[in-house]
């Protein structure tokens, strides 16, 4: 990423921050944990390391285009019941995001930066919603239900 997008992205967290609690305040909480008033305060940590990734996307593009290794990670998620506040929280990062940076961006810019951008929001919500579902009590009952079903057939 052009240091001069990365400086302008970085003065814009105020307003990303802004449209982003506006959005997450919009989602209906999947569980006590999804409330608002919690996760606002996990913003500044997780733009610190959103624009830790961000910065490196350009050395990883690089890398991955010698390797010819594919531009997008696998961004499924692990959450198998759905309730891990960490869902809506990073959708509406990637929203909020997307919606702020696409105005500013050239027609040509745009598919490299957005791509840019969603790989880098990708690798800390992944890390971070893994984190999250690796200690949920729903985690064993799903495993265990999925289990079974592959029993079955």
């Amino acid at each position: 990423m052009e240091d001069s997008l990365w400086s302008e992205l970085q003065n814009l967290r105020p307003t990303l921050r802004q449209r982003w609690e506006t959005l997450l305040r919009a989602q209906p909480p999947s569980s006590p944990l999804a409330n608002p008033d919690s996760l606002v305060f996990l913003m500044t940590w997780t733009f610190d390391q959103f624009f830790a990734e961000l910065r490196k996307a350009g050395t990883r593009r690089n890398a991955r285009a010698k390797s010819g290794l594919p531009r997008c990670p696998d961004r499924r998620t692990p959450c198998a019941c759905g309730m891990n506040p960490l869902l809506a929280y990073f959708q509406t990062a990637e929203l909020a995001l997307i919606e702020t940076v696409l105005p500013l961006l050239a027609p040509q810019q745009q598919e490299r930066v957005l791509l840019d951008i969603k790989n880098a929001l990708g690798n800390v919500s992944k890390r971070e919603i893994e984190a999250f579902c690796s200690v949920c009590k729903h985690r064993e009952a799903h495993e265990a239900e999925h289990l079974e079903i592959h029993r079955q057939r």
